[in-house]
């Protein structure tokens, strides 16, 4: 390819670059939670994700040569096997539940199925755009610290939320329910569920941030915090590369400082959400972290003993916690009693998956069936199981659920391999949002306009990337 033509290339892979990014921050940052999403509120981004998908296909045409990302998977040793694989696999998902779909009409809400199916197409464009972006143009040195960036925001609401507009709001519906549901746009009768629902909103202790459910606020700034940990530790060990290695655009005292402004203000977001289940996925992330950082450096045998070590220092944080009455907190308390509603859901949904083992209810369809399963002693109707793949499994049938954990299982080794981040190579700027200019030669040249400024610079976080697909209007 000759110079005008790479540069040509670069300028279009900026913009799909600006476009993965309006994407991602548009399913952020747009209100919606598992209600609106059952009226169509999420087509409009589907639409655009489809139509990202078609640019890269049209700018980067499929396969390894055209995809950089593709080409790292297919040199692996039977790398090229599981790509394939994973593709296959989702595509039959795809097609499955499409199937599942066209069998609901006549026993179920045929409009919603198609509504929800498009949705699980417009994950499939998101994926397939990011890990374009991605592979070929170095997108995760812009698009992780954009997101981060969402993640800091999304937290500062929550703030503001819990410590200024919630008390407000709350006094003012004390005084004037009426005027304020008017001004909501609602017209809920004393009773109704929808006055009892927008109550149960209004007067939550917990930060929501964008969201409805302070679980989905605690959930991103986890992920994001974890995130920011494992930068500063990439930073801290590269700290003493000189000049042929990475250079950083800030003076190195700052960069603590910096960084540790920005967790605090992501504890602080997720402390305020309430999230129990953050929390525990937090510390069951790092704790497998742990384990494998220790069979990479000892092999089974510092495996074991850190397993040995972790179960102890656990079972005695449990006792210490029963008797020392901390199980009688109420958001420890809250939390057992939240749990055992997901467990209710999920026997509801074993009793759809035995009724109705190949295709079963159909995607969207949860709602509609769960009173005819769920157990006597539930006391609620809920939209959804509250776990992605249980919902796959009762609404898809058995097939789906299995073809959902085989393509986990694939993406788990795939990201094993770091595929998607290239290690830093000597001349690359690993901080040109905060005072350096990003050189990235994803074609062969240095980017200086439109897609070639990265907002930051360190490995992408795949993980985190591709996991915003799985992020459905804020539920």
């Amino acid at each position: 390819m000759n110079a005008s033509g790479a540069v040509a290339v670069g300028r279009a892979d900026g913009w799909l670059l600006a476009g993965a990014a309006a994407g991602l921050t548009l399913g952020q940052l747009v209100p919606g939670d598992a209600a609106s999403l059952t009226a169509g509120s999420g087509l409009p981004q589907v639409a655009m994700w489809l139509a990202l998908a078609a640019a890269v296909s049209w700018f980067k045409p499929v396969g390894p040569d055209g995809i950089p990302g593709y080409a790292a998977w297919l040199r692996r040793p039977g790398g090229a096997g599981l790509v394939r694989a994973g593709a296959v696999l989702w595509g039959v998902l795809l097609l499955w539940l499409l199937v599942s779909t066209l069998a609901v009409d006549g026993r179920g809400n045929l409009r919603l199925a198609i509504t929800y199916w498009w949705q699980w197409v417009g994950m499939t464009a998101a994926a397939y755009v990011l890990w374009s972006v991605l592979g070929r143009c170095r997108g995760g040195l812009t698009l992780l610290p954009l997101m981060v960036g969402l993640a800091c925001a999304s937290s500062a609401q929550g703030i503001y939320q819990v410590k200024v507009s919630l008390p407000r709001d709350q006094a003012r519906y004390l005084l004037d329910p009426d005027r304020v549901l008017a001004e909501a746009g609602l017209v809920a009768p004393a009773d109704s569920s929808a006055r009892l629902l927008f109550e149960s909103r209004l007067f939550t202790p917990d930060a929501l941030g964008p969201f409805a459910l302070g679980n989905s606020l605690g959930g991103l700034l986890m992920m994001w915090l974890l995130v920011l940990v494992g930068v500063s530790l990439d930073l801290w060990r590269r700290r003493g590369v000189g000049r042929e290695g990475v250079r950083v655009g800030l003076p190195a005292s700052l960069m603590p400082i910096g960084l540790a402004m920005v967790a605090l203000l992501l504890l602080a977001g997720l402390f305020l959400s309430g999230s129990r289940t953050a929390w525990l996925s937090g510390f069951v992330g790092v704790a497998l972290w742990l384990l494998w950082l220790s069979y990479r450096r000892g092999g089974w045998r510092r495996l074991w003993l850190a397993a040995a070590v972790g179960g102890v220092a656990g079972m005695t944080i449990c006792v210490g916690a029963w008797f020392g009455g901390l199980v009688q907190h109420p958001r420890l308390s809250s939390a057992i009693t939240s749990a055992q509603f997901r467990w209710q859901y999920w026997q509801a949904s074993a009793r759809m998956v035995s009724d109705r083992p190949w295709l079963g209810v159909g995607p969207g369809n949860f709602q509609g069936f769960y009173p005819r399963y769920k157990l006597e002693s539930a006391s609620e109707t809920v939209i959804d199981p509250h776990n992605f793949w249980v919902e796959t499994w009762a609404t898809g049938g058995v097939p789906a659920g299995g073809l959902l954990l085989a393509v986990i299982l694939i993406w788990l080794l795939l990201s094993r391999w770091r595929l998607f981040a290239s290690e830093a190579r000597p001349g690359m700027d690993v901080t040109p949002a905060l005072g350096g200019e990003q050189r990235y030669g994803g074609v062969g040249t240095e980017f200086a306009g439109q897609g070639g400024r990265s907002l930051g610079g360190v490995r992408p976080a795949a993980g985190g990337a591709g996991s915003a697909g799985w992020v459905r209007g804020g539920s």
